[in-house]
């Protein structure tokens, strides 16, 4: 009895994983709200606006503060017959402790809908949506990850990647998930910056979080989806995730996916604000956002234990 109890102290004292275990960290509830109502402070923040500038440079300064480097990845949409829009990637990246690693790569838009086209109104079809949930709670998620890595070293290296440019188009066009598209296309096999794996993260603050096995990523790691969802039975509202198969859909993981990189995507799609002018903070739940938070880290101390 003794031994297993002087095991199990070491085990907390001396951190395997990420360290600081999710389940005490309450304080991150607050901080991922914190964040979620800062980048929502900016109004719509569609590729180009005034609310997308500010908000890039808002994540700018918040990786100086708390990455090991942020770097910035710049490039043009140039739509049929307009003018070239510019875009930006923005990445934020924490050295791991062991070395010659591939990192994870984790992921999500900050981007905000130009246009609220589910709206049933035409007047209110053309203006640009808000955005608390598609947009800036996969941004607010992949922020309070960063304030957690800043302060718990992971042990292979993490890039955050904010996409830009991921909700641009129109419906009936390609010009979806551009920032994604052009991250993964200039990947190099050759590059360290190949990653061991993906996962993504959109509207993951509804108060009626129901998350879903997506179908695209149950085809392509099937085995990562597995490691998500089993986190999710140890963890304190982890039955939010619901453990069937529902929806393919394609978002910033499927650009990678093409390139055979293992890919999932965490999201909430039974949203019925989506795309629509409604979908603002009041509709969000900052328990939400923390079952989420509180199961991916879950997913990660233990694939970093036992892989």
């Amino acid at each position: 009895m003794f031994y297993r109890l002087l095991g199990a102290l070491l085990f907390v004292f001396l951190g395997y994983g990420l360290g600081e275990a999710a389940s005490q960290s309450k304080n991150y509830e607050k901080i991922l709200w914190s964040y979620l109502e800062k980048v929502y402070s900016f109004g719509p923040r569609y590729s180009g606006s005034e609310g997308h500038q500010k908000l890039q440079n808002f994540l700018i300064n918040e990786g100086n503060r708390l990455a090991d480097s942020t770097r910035s990845q710049s490039f043009f949409h140039r739509p049929k017959g307009g003018l070239p829009v510019p875009m930006n990637n923005i990445e934020f990246r924490f050295e791991g402790k062991l070395k010659g690693q591939k990192p994870i790569l984790l992921g999500g838009h900050y981007d905000t809908r130009p246009f609220a086209d589910e709206e049933e109104d035409p007047k209110k079809a053309v203006k640009p949506i808000l955005g608390a949930n598609d947009g800036g709670s996969g941004t607010a998620l992949l922020l309070g990850l960063a304030h957690y890595f800043s302060k718990n070293k992971p042990y292979r290296p993490i890039h955050i990647v904010f996409f830009d440019g991921e909700d641009y188009g129109e419906k009936g066009t390609k010009y979806y998930f551009l920032g994604s598209k052009y991250y993964a296309k200039n990947l190099s096999r050759e590059n360290s910056d190949w990653p061991a794996w993906v996962a993504v993260f959109d509207m993951v603050a509804d108060r009626n979080l129901e998350i879903y096995r997506e179908k695209y990523s149950m085809k392509n790691a099937s085995w990562l989806v597995d490691e998500i969802f089993n986190a999710s039975r140890k963890v304190e509202g982890g039955d939010r995730f619901i453990n069937e198969q529902r929806f393919s859909i394609l978002d910033d993981h499927y650009p990678f996916i093409l390139r055979n990189i293992p890919s999932v995507l965490i999201i909430d799609m039974i949203y019925p604000d989506w795309h629509k002018e409604s979908d603002t903070l009041e509709k969000c739940s900052s328990k939400s956002l923390y079952t989420v938070f509180k199961v991916f880290i879950e997913t990660l101390n233990t694939l970093e234990r036992f892989r």
